[in-house]
């Protein structure tokens, strides 16, 4: 009987070698055989990796009468006034100083504003999920007007009535309007827009870009 001896892990790259015995030849054979004590499993539950969490900015909505850092809108407006509805978003430290300025300049923020899916009302709206699933225009809402003059995508319908939303860097807009009223019974119009936080990718902001019409 010829005994082969193959040494144990000659070459990482393949499984350890066994002793092997054979009566059918003088010389030996060599196999490879694996070591099942290194290819079990472990017993053990996965091991949870921290996830990291990114801290996201504050949103505030405000009306200004004149230009966007005019006096905020605290009386009875008359249809033709100049309004500016101003979003801003800030982290909470920033929110503790005084107010911005409304300067262009470059936010170091990992994200970015769009506002989208604004609508006008006579009446105060409860939700605007049931606008957005028949997507339509206008409708009448508990025997109000209810109208969407900016989409989902944060582009104005209605160019003569809403322009376009102006952004001034990464977390701020402007929309300047003239006041005006959708019924003549009704004078009072409930304005209300969504504001969504975007991931910018390689520091740059992934707003649609509206078609001017």
């Amino acid at each position: 009987m010829a005994h082969a001896l193959v040494p144990s892990s000659a070459n990482a790259a393949q499984p350890p070698m066994e002793l092997i015995e054979t009566e059918q030849h003088p010389r030996a054979q060599i196999k490879f055989a694996m070591d099942s004590s290194e290819n079990e499993m472990p017993d053990k539950k996965p091991i949870e990796l921290p996830v990291s969490r990114f801290a996201e900015p504050e949103c505030s909505y405000e009306v200004h009468l004149d230009s966007a850092d005019g006096p905020l809108v605290d009386r009875k407006i008359t249809i033709g006034e100049q309004l500016f509805h101003r979003w801003e978003c800030g982290y909470e430290a920033e929110h503790n100083k005084e107010p911005s300025s409304f300067k262009n300049s470059s936010d170091n923020s990992l994200y970015c504003m769009m506002v989208h899916s604004c609508t006008i009302s006579s009446g105060k709206q409860s939700d605007q999920s049931g606008l957005r699933r028949n997507r339509r225009r206008h409708r009448r809402q508990n025997e109000f007007v209810v109208l969407e003059i900016v989409d989902e995508f944060g582009c104005s319908i209605y160019t003569n009535i809403t322009p376009e939303i102006h952004y001034i860097g990464d977390l701020r807009a402007v929309l300047e309007v003239q006041a005006f009223a959708l019924d003549y019974d009704q004078p009072a119009v409930f304005f209300k827009c969504n504001v969504r936080l975007l991931l910018k990718i390689n520091g740059r902001c992934r707003r649609p870009n509206c078609i001017k019409k």
